[in-house]
């Protein structure tokens, strides 16, 4: 049973990272096509990753939901919600792509805790540590191999052929999320204020040692990334200006 379900996890996990950066990367390559600018195709990475601010209010809903059902119903609205940029023909249709995308980062948002809750259940420890090596992989190899399907899928068909490539990656998600076997009860969170529930992420890391040095080292490390990603840039030589690109 767990290597069944890890089997399924692993299948959905390939397509979702594969649609996902596809249609990341066509979305700011199309919106760079419709207008010139290279400022309104950044926008769609603030798009995309503005929700994340909303990271803790995701963690609330994962605790009160029935993990699974939660998570094959959010895949289905994303498959539903993104072919609306099908319609994007020109410059005055921009709006609909930025707002896709910022679904897209709600989508992000919500579903991260409740596919690592969801995770957490599903499968016996020693499995959990293999399958997470595997997970590493296949999100890596990815981020390789999509932007080449998006760029090319994008260059040769369109972007609206990337959105349904990209809903249809939602759908087998959905699929495979569906035909786990797991007891899906709904969860009883702690009976405690909303404030405290907010916050018990951080107050859990900052209990954890461990979670807490990699949490620093981790800060540390994307703190300095814009330095090795453009060494150039005022910001990297000492001015106190910041770039104007994302460390993503």
């Amino acid at each position: 049973m767990a290597r069944r379900n890890g089997r399924l996890y692993l299948i959905g996990l390939a397509v979702s990272v594969i649609g996902d950066n596809a249609m990341s990367l066509a979305a700011g390559i199309w919106v760079k096509a419709l207008t010139g600018s290279s400022s309104q195709a950044a926008l769609v990475s603030i798009c995309v990753y503005a929700p994340a601010l909303l990271g803790p209010g995701a963690g609330l809903v994962a605790d009160r939901v029935r993990r699974r059902r939660f998570l094959v119903g959010l895949n289905l609205a994303s498959a539903v919600l993104i072919l609306p940029v099908v319609a994007v023909d020109g410059p005055g249709r921009i709006w609909i792509v930025f707002a896709v995308m910022t679904w897209y980062g709600v989508h992000l948002v919500l579903s991260d805790p409740a596919e690592n809750a969801l995770f957490a259940v599903m499968l016996p420890l020693d499995v959990r540590q293999k399958l997470n090596g595997w997970s590493l992989g296949l999100q890596e190899t990815g981020r390789l191999v999509a932007p080449l399907i998006g760029a090319g899928l994008f260059a040769v068909l369109g972007g609206g052929v990337v959105a349904v490539f990209d809903a249809v990656t939602f759908v087998v998600a959905a699929v495979m999320l569906s035909r786990l076997r797991v007891e899906d009860a709904k969860p009883r969170p702690e009976a405690r204020r909303l404030a405290a529930e907010l916050v018990a992420g951080f107050d859990h890391v900052r209990r954890t040692p461990l979670l807490r040095r990699t949490l620093v080292a981790a800060s540390v490390v994307m703190g300095f990334s814009p330095c090795w990603s453009q060494p150039s840039t005022a910001w990297c030589k000492g001015s106190g200006s910041h770039p104007a690109s994302s460390v993503y």
